[in-house]
């Protein structure tokens, strides 16, 4: 699943950056949400090559039906645990790096706009002010 994810998102990458006017910034956040989207594909279609698998296994070794099932169950629920504890684990980190750039960039945006204020005040405060007495000398 992670080796399809890594070269999926390497042609990704490639084809993403022929022509398009884009800053490294967004480019990059969208390699990453198509990176996690490739790892979904690739851990979801190993997860049906383990079941396929863990089916040929139970068939070939030959045991009752009862305790085939039950070992194919026990196998078809680990993996499901598997998986979603570490696509879970992903998009929270995901999801996290996600929100501390919004924070960053909400923080950005207000010392800008002070700063931004603080100019203009200053301007104000220049225009109004009435000009300094001369020296007389």
């Amino acid at each position: 699943g992670k080796d399809f994810a890594a070269r999926g998102t390497m042609y990704d990458a490639i084809f993403m950056s022929m022509g398009r006017d884009e800053t490294f910034t967004t480019m990059a956040v969208k390699l990453v949400l198509q990176y996690v989207i490739n790892l979904t594909m690739g851990l979801v279609g190993a997860f049906f090559y383990f079941v396929y698998n863990v089916y040929t296994l139970v068939m070939s070794y030959g045991a009752t039906v009862l305790s085939g099932f039950a070992f194919f169950l026990l196998a078809l629920v680990a993996g499901v645990a598997m998986i979603t504890s570490y696509l879970g684990m992903i998009y929270g980190v995901v999801a996290g790096g996600g929100m501390l750039m919004l924070q960053h960039a909400v923080r950005q945006a207000a010392i800008e706009s002070a700063q931004k204020e603080q100019m203009k005040a200053l301007g104000q405060a220049k225009k109004s002010r009435a000009p300094a007495p001369k020296c007389p000398v």
